[in-house]
């Protein structure tokens, strides 16, 4: 069990030679932490990996290089962008597009109709819906207007 738990340490090499793994076998192959040597964080480039970059890298990459041009900075305050919260909020109970949740051939049948059944009645209520939303918007906000008028 003590075989699987010992470090995995690259054995030194070189450069002609493939790169192998050692396993240390003897607890006296480690060091005093322990480690038999390795160094745990990460891995630091080679000199050969190192990149440099030009500026026609750079161009490539979409870094631009400004020469002497003035950058114009504009300041906005989003408050002025923003409308009045009573104004957003009415803007989002209100739906101003009509989005039909059938099919026309999908409809109640005349008979239907005429008796008052209850799949009429349901279809009838999807058809309103767009409608009586907008209209319970309204008469919310009037009525908040209402009572912030006088007081309530």
């Amino acid at each position: 069990m003590e075989e699987y738990l010992k470090p995995i340490v690259p054995k030194k090499t070189t450069n002609s030679e493939p790169q192998q793994l050692h396993i240390p076998s003897e607890v006296s192959e480690l060091d005093e932490a322990g480690t038999s040597g390795l160094v745990m964080g990460p891995a630091l480039p080679s000199e050969s990996s190192e990149i440099e970059l030009n500026n026609d890298v750079l161009r490539k990459l979409g870094a631009r290089k400004r020469k002497g041009e003035d950058l114009i900075v504009r300041e906005v305050n989003a408050s002025s962008l923003m409308p009045d919260s009573r104004e957003w909020l009415a803007q989002l109970s209100e739906e101003t597009t009509y989005r039909p949740s059938h099919k026309k051939h999908d409809g109640p049948t005349s008979q239907q109709k005429r008796k008052h059944q209850i799949t009429y009645l349901a279809f009838q209520a999807k058809a309103n819906e767009l409608d009586l939303k907008n209209q319970w918007a309204n008469n919310r906000q009037t009525k908040r207007q209402t009572q912030s008028k006088y007081g309530f």
